[in-house]
């Protein structure tokens, strides 16, 4: 049968006339054909039409409804079922109405929806729908009051008590303001009945409405019914707000002896409050007359704000008296007891504002009463200290706030500071009130109560993707320092970061190498990919050092003999500071054949100045064996390599010893003329000698004891030409281009350029060439061309500085004389109308400030050799100006420590 067919029936009233359950779904299922056959808006329009005429059936409401919402039309159809369900309801039909209301509920959910399902359940009294229907009623409409009223007897009667009184709490606000006091009574019975006490204490939050209202009766009938429960519980302290609001209330509405009427409340509510916190209860109440029914209260109850604010027997601290303890409080007056002021006394204002309260085991009161109990708590626990610190500074702290608090108040000496908080950061890893889940940060907490420690799931470093890769890696170093067990943890979320790090051809090495060692640990199964890592990074210059963790070191050594590189990584890790990466490294060397440990050990000597610590170790061990012979001159080669190149001072020192006369190279070379390979060698380091002549003289002075004269003549015949062009040709042009002249500062400064340059050269150029390479056809690959010509450029370069700072002289080597102007000289000129000066120095030497003038510019070679009082003119062509010497003063740039010195030193 058609749509057009079944329609008419309904439309007459034959068929579905009365709702009821298979009349609905019958009509249902007459809109899901119309929906199918694609006849909505016929169905809606034939059904509307129906309407208009009168007599219309239920049927015909409903049908209308259901194709409107089919077709889109949600509005329509929720009105459509509202109009039907008034009508149901005027009808008296309640069980239609519950088929209508709920319909009109899924279609949408509207306040007046939810009216009409619960009229319904209500009329055909049923449960628990009717329960439900007023429980969804209530969260669509909390402002109305009746329907609250109604489930809270619907609850009652269902004997779902705990929500009767859940709901009745949130209904006594209402009840107070719209006085509905027996509501409030009924509330009160009910939570006092179940001894609810957090009912009752919230019904005691909302009586201060009652005082506003005049309710002085209906208040006092409610506390009876409520405080006894609730001080029978030991909870009256916190109805004392409550009740301080109702006093006041009372006080100002009625009068102040009104309040007198709570003394007996609000003094329990006292006892069970804030006296409970105080060293002498009953002696701060009765001081304050608070239980003195002859005393009126309010005046009573503000003497004893006073006094509790600061009791006698209190433990305070004062920024400037430090840590002290109160003997008296009068409310108008404080006397303390310090360790430096006995007795002080301090208006009560005065003293609220700057004391603040503190334990009784505060470290500044211990340390004010009693400095040795301090000094063995920091001996011996230190975790004490620091876990009595962080109570004190509110349980959360980090080092720096650590520091100012035990070194600022005098409990920790500055001097001190390093190694007890060294001592004291080792023990608070292991201590159980700690929690130290952050220590990575240096930050620590108190751990909540009952707990055990640190728990397996704590907070995990954040990525700072802005910050450089070492940044974020030395994080998780720190981290698993911490907490070893975290692995599984950290490579979920920094894996995918450390192997983008370790593949990145821009990062550094040592970053590189680092997050290498980490994915080799996290992911076994990307240890091919690491190794091949990790010959890329030795081939452009890795050092097992460059990394400064001890097992750090490790970690790459043995990765790197696991990747069949283990040459440089053996070389690199006989320089190590850790004996047990050298010991490792030695065990590796021994490990190979016999023609293998050569190589390496001539790598080593040959190389000493990139391994000088293996290399020193190496050449003693051979000091000490058998006479080398010849070979020896390849030891004294490497030594003085060594020494070449900005040694620590106790390398220089032991190498100055063997070069001594009757020295270990001495002993051993003195029958053993150098062949001229060696002669050579020995020849060309010493004549381009860059370091200190204070190394080079003892070596002149070895090598002419050896037989090598004409070599250290010819050495010292060079440098006394170079000397002698230097300072003949000051103050003019040199002929000689070979001629250098500098500051031992810009020396430094153009070798870290050089440095640089040459590590630029090796790394990052190679990689833009390689990667250019990959984009094809190299004739018309412009990223090609320019990496190579960058390559070319940087290569001239480095060949410059090489050349310029292998010839260099310095100003420092230069005698000068008083009074006369020279080479490391400041002047002061003087003319009639101005005052300039020039700083006499090197070529390119501008970098060490605005008036430095070089001895080859016009202005230097026209000052260069006069006195003081001569007359000098300056100038350009056409434009010169006369002036006079007045003062010149001998002044050198400062010159930086070698890194080898600094870290001597330390």
């Amino acid at each position: 049968m058609s749509i057009r067919e079944a329609l008419p029936p309904v439309l007459r009233g034959e068929v579905a006339a009365t709702l009821t359950a298979p009349a609905v779904s019958d009509l249902d299922a007459l809109a899901e054909r119309a929906d199918g056959e694609r006849m909505l808006v016929f169905v809606r329009d034939e059904c509307a039409a129906r309407m208009r005429q009168p007599h219309a059936s239920h049927g015909v409401a409903f049908l209308l409804a259901e194709v409107c919402r089919r077709n889109g039309e949600i509005e329509r159809a929720h009105q459509t079922l509202l109009a039907l369900g008034d009508g149901l309801a005027r009808a008296g039909d309640w069980e239609a109405l519950a088929l209508i209301a709920e319909r009109a509920l899924a279609v949408e959910e509207t306040q007046a929806a939810v009216r009409l399902l619960a009229t319904a359940y209500e009329r055909l009294d049923r449960e628990p729908e009717l329960t439900e229907a007023l429980q969804r009623a209530w969260a669509m409409i909390p402002e109305d009051l009746e329907i609250g009223l109604q489930l809270a007897v619907r609850l009652g009667a269902a004997g779902r008590a705990a929500e009767r009184r859940t709901l009745l709490a949130e209904l006594m606000p209402r009840f107070a303001e719209e006085k509905r006091y027996v509501g409030l009574e009924e509330a009160a019975l009910e939570f006092s009945e179940h001894a609810d006490t957090d009912g009752l204490l919230r019904l005691v939050a909302i009586l201060p409405i009652l005082v506003e209202q005049g309710a002085t009766g209906e208040l006092n009938q409610l506390l009876d019914i409520a405080f006894g429960p609730i001080a029978a519980a030991g909870r009256a302290g916190e109805a004392l707000p409550a009740l301080r609001a109702v006093v006041s209330a009372m006080a100002q509405r009625l009068s102040p002896a009104a309040a007198d009427r709570l003394r007996d409340l609000m003094v329990e509510c006292l006892r069970q409050g804030p006296a409970r916190a105080l060293p002498d209860p009953e002696a701060v109440l009765t001081a304050s007359g608070v239980t003195d029914p002859v005393r009126p209260f309010l005046p009573a109850l503000e003497k004893f704000d006073a006094i509790a604010s600061l009791p006698p027997g209190q433990a305070v601290h004062h920024s400037s008296f430090g840590a002290g303890r109160v003997v008296a409080n009068d409310a108008e007056t404080v006397r303390v007891d310090f360790a430096h002021s006995r007795g002080h006394a301090m208006p009560i204002a005065a003293a609220r504002r700057t004391l603040s309260a503190i334990d009784e085991d505060d470290l500044r009161l211990v340390a004010a009463s009693d400095r040795g109990a301090i000094a063995k708590l920091a001996a011996g626990e230190p975790a004490e200290i620091l876990v009595r610190a962080l109570r004190a500074l509110g349980g959360d702290a980090d080092a720096t706030r650590l520091k100012v608090f035990l070194v600022g108040s005098h409990i920790i000496p500055v001097k001190d500071w390093t190694s007890f908080w060294r001592r004291g950061r080792a023990a608070l890893d292991k201590d159980a009130r700690v929690d130290a889940s952050r220590a990575f940060e240096q930050r620590y907490r108190l751990a909540p109560e009952g707990a055990t420690g640190v728990e397996a799931g704590g907070p995990l470093p954040g990525l700072e993707v802005r910050k450089p890769a070492r940044t974020n890696l030395a994080t998780i170093k720190k981290f698993l320092a911490q907490h070893p067990r975290a692995d599984a943890a950290l490579a979920q979320r920094f894996g995918r970061y450390v192997s983008r790090v370790m593949l990145d051809p821009d990062a550094e090495l040592m970053d590189r190498a680092r997050a290498g060692l980490h994915l080799a640990r996290w992911y076994p199964e990307r240890l091919e990919e690491w190794a091949t890592v990790l010959r890329e990074l030795w081939e452009l210059g890795l050092s097992v050092a460059d990394l400064s963790g001890e097992d750090e070191q490790l970690a790459l050594l043995r990765s790197s003999h696991a990747a069949g590189v283990e040459a440089d990584a053996i070389l690199s890790a006989l320089d190590s500071r850790f004996a047990s990466v050298r010991a490792e490294a030695d065990e590796l060397l021994e490990r190979l054949d016999e023609r293998g440990q050569e190589t390496l050990r001539s790598t080593l000597l040959a190389h000493a100045v990139r391994y000088p610590g293996a290399a020193l170790r190496r050449i003693e061990d051979e000091l000490a064996a058998k006479p080398p012979g010849v070979e020896g001159w390849r030891l004294l080669v490497a030594a003085l390599g060594v020494i070449e190149e900005r040694p620590k001072a106790s390398v220089a020192e032991k190498v100055l010893r063997w070069l001594e006369p009757d020295g270990a190279f001495e002993r051993i070379l003195a029958a053993n003329p150098p062949d001229e390979d060696h002669r050579l060698r020995v020849r060309v380091l010493l004549r381009q000698w860059r370091s200190s002549d204070r190394f080079l003289f003892p070596a002149l002075e070895l090598v002419e004891r050896l037989g090598l004269v004409e070599e250290a003549e010819a050495v010292r015949a060079a440098r006394d030409q170079r000397s002698a062009r230097l300072f003949e040709g000051v103050g003019q042009i040199a002929e000689d281009s070979d001629l250098v002249v500098m500051t031992r500062a810009t020396f430094e400064r153009l070798r870290g350029e050089l440095e640089r340059l040459e590590r630029e050269l090796r790394t990052t150029i190679p990689q833009t060439i390689r990667k250019a390479r990959e984009l094809g056809d190299l004739r018309e690959n412009a990223e090609f061309q320019s990496a190579k010509l960058k390559q070319s450029n940087v290569s001239k370069l480095v060949a410059s500085l090489q050349k310029r700072l292998a010839r260099a002289r310095f100003v420092e080597d230069v005698d000068s004389k008083d009074g006369v102007v020279g080479l490391g000289t400041e002047v002061v000129l003087e003319s009639d109308t101005e005052v300039a000066t020039y700083w006499i120095l090197g070529e390119d030497e501008h970098h060490h400030g605005e008036h430095v003038v070089s001895f080859q510019a016009p202005v230097g070679r026209a000052l260069v050799g006069r006195t003081i009082g001569d007359d000098v003119e300056i100038g350009e062509p056409g434009n010169m100006r006369r002036y006079r010497i007045v003062s010149v003063e001998r002044k050198l740039p400062e010159q930086l420590p070698a890194a080898g010195d600094a870290g001597d030193a330390s």
